[in-house]
């Protein structure tokens, strides 16, 4: 049943509240024939694209390379070493 609902359920409708450039990126994955090259390039760009109208700072730190809970000024030394 569960499956089933997920099988039915349009890209659209599943990423309802995060930005549209997941469902560009599951519609294309899922339109990949199996022998088929992605095109990386072209999924780069998309997600590119969304960083920066998000208008996210690269500061280099990634939510899985920094420990939680450690002030910013101990990452940034942590990060210089």
């Amino acid at each position: 049943a569960i499956m089933e609902m997920k099988m039915n359920m349009s890209f659209q409708e599943l990423c309802r509240g995060i930005p549209e450039e997941f469902a560009t990126y599951l519609e294309y994955t899922r339109n990949l024939g199996f022998d088929e090259e992605p095109d990386y390039r072209y999924m780069r760009w998309v997600f590119q694209n969304l960083y920066r109208k998000q208008k996210f700072s690269n500061d280099g730190c990634f939510e899985w390379n920094t420990v939680k809970g450690r002030p910013k000024w101990q990452v940034n030394e942590m990060r210089e070493e």
